[in-house]
């Protein structure tokens, strides 16, 4: 097997690895994880500053399945891990860098370009943990909602609600809130009464 590199990882052809035998499969996952783990402790020494889908993902992956001693996997979950090991590193946020770059196009496209190229506003930590966590639950329950309001317009109005909202739960009453906006929205465009306004709209508390 050749030598196991980042770009070897998010390259790899999954028949490649559907393939593999359970030793080989044993081999690629241990040489991955030590590539995952060295790239989550660059993300944790920035972690209160910067916010990482991939890395948020991963640990929920292992919070349901668990981590374990790969000699003690079936080989479906190492073939599992290791294709949930190659996602995180094929995402933008798996690394400091692209985790920064995401986090500022994000604020840019919710709020806004300052006449330098700065995002008029940004999300704190805690609004950006919130916001991901909401918007994947809102795109979970409502399953047609991105293809009719679009992944912008969603992120626009969450966004905007966040940076105004004191507190927020992931309640079902935040994401019929979130819809009821969108959907009222829609309307005004279709009915010709739209006011132009991102957020023109009122959140029920």
């Amino acid at each position: 097997m050749p030598r196991v590199t980042y770009d070897y990882i998010k390259n790899l052809d999954p028949a490649f690895i559907g393939g593999l035998s359970k030793s080989e499969a044993l081999d690629l996952l241990r040489k991955i994880r030590a590539k995952y783990n060295t790239r989550a402790k660059q993300l944790e020494k920035v972690s209160s500053s910067v916010y990482s889908p991939a890395l948020a993902g991963m640990e929920d992956f292992y919070e349901r399945v668990g981590k374990k001693a790969p000699s003690k996997m079936t080989r479906n979950q190492i073939l599992n891990e290791i294709f949930n090991l190659q996602g995180f590193f094929q995402a933008e946020s798996s690394t400091v860098a692209g985790a920064r770059k995401i986090q500022r196009e994000q604020d840019i496209r919710i709020f806004g370009e300052t006449p330098s190229g700065r995002p008029k506003k940004r999300m704190t930590l805690k609004q950006r943990e919130k916001f991901w966590s909401i918007y994947n639950e809102f795109i979970s329950t409502f399953k047609t909602a991105e293809y009719l309001y679009g992944s912008n317009k969603i992120q626009q109005y969450l966004g905007q609600y966040l940076i105004s909202s004191k507190k927020v739960d992931v309640d079902m009453d935040t994401l019929y809130n979130l819809e009821s906006l969108l959907r009222d929205e829609q309307e005004e465009i279709y009915n010709g009464d739209y006011s132009g306004s991102v957020f023109s709209g009122t959140w029920s508390s």
